[in-house]
């Protein structure tokens, strides 16, 4: 694996260097050589590097910030806000991670279908996927999801990635450089956003899973929605945010069905959907989907 990602990455390293040095009056054929051989070895070190939890929360803090010059945050309804924050607060209850990172939960306001998380433990979810869900189970399996991706340092792997990506190596972190700490901020969130891996997610589903289980909420909720998303049409204009993010939705349901029934997870029919339809009723109505 890891001579793969040299590959991978000496390869981006080359074209990166090749553009760059093409503009480059005067440069040699061996000069350009040189640049993209050291280029490929700084962003293999760049993988390499270990991400402290004190840059992970400090990158976070700057992602959550470029989150909010995209998105405006909700603040149609108080007790909706309060609600979805309450059922956040027992998702995170369970969360390994929770005196490591700072989990918190916004609500954004866009009618994107969407919900993600970055470094740090910031979760968003968007007034429009809230109108998806069917239940308090869904919602909590949702978040839960993206609890598992902190969980499993996903965000972390993507900062990792960043670094590799700006040809940032050893050592550039650790000067804590607020230019360095922006970059990879805004680099890792837009990665993020292109969307986590086929084995991150089904990482993400299976701890979201058991997290709900823990929780007695009904444990194939997460499955649950995802069947939903199967039942939308996906949107030319990317208001589907997930159907990109969120690949495979039927390949999922199948994984988080054998998840539950390889750990032999008691069933529970707990979904108190009366409750989140009284609190999610203030929304407006679904944005029309063509």
């Amino acid at each position: 694996m890891f001579e793969k990602k040299i590959i991978k990455y000496m390869s981006l390293a080359t074209i990166s260097v090749a553009v760059l040095g093409s503009s480059s009056c005067g440069a040699s054929k061996e000069e350009l050589i040189a640049r993209a051989v050291q280029g490929s070895i700084g962003a293999a070190a760049a993988y390499l590097i270990p991400i402290s939890v004190d840059q992970e929360k400090q990158i976070g803090v700057q992602s959550q910030a470029q989150v909010f010059t995209q998105y405006k945050e909700y603040t149609g309804n108080q007790d909706l806000t309060n609600y979805v924050k309450s059922v956040a607060s027992n998702v995170i209850g369970q969360a390994s991670r929770k005196n490591e990172i700072n989990y918190q939960v916004f609500i954004i306001d866009t009618p994107e279908i969407n919900a993600f998380t970055i470094a740090g433990g910031s979760i968003f979810i968007t007034t429009e996927i809230l109108k998806y869900l069917n239940n308090e189970a869904e919602l909590s399996g949702i978040i839960a999801h993206e609890v598992g991706h902190n969980e499993r340092k996903h965000p972390v792997s993507t900062i990792k990635r960043a670094l590799a990506l700006q040809g940032l190596a050893q050592g550039a972190l650790s000067k804590n450089d607020p230019a360095v700490i922006q970059l990879l901020a805004n680099a890792s969130l837009s990665l993020i956003l292109n969307g986590f891996s086929r084995k991150q997610e089904t990482e993400a589903d299976e701890t979201g899973t058991l997290i709900i289980s823990k929780l007695n909420y009904q444990n194939d909720a997460l499955a649950g929605f995802l069947k939903t998303l199967i039942t939308v049409s996906p949107d030319p204009n990317g208001l589907i945010k997930l159907f990109q993010t969120h690949p495979g939705s039927q390949d999922r349901i199948n994984d988080i069905n054998q998840y539950i029934g390889r750990n032999n997870f008691v069933k529970s029919t707990f979904t108190n959907t009366e409750v989140y339809k009284k609190y999610v009723s203030v929304l407006p109505a679904k944005v029309q989907i063509k």
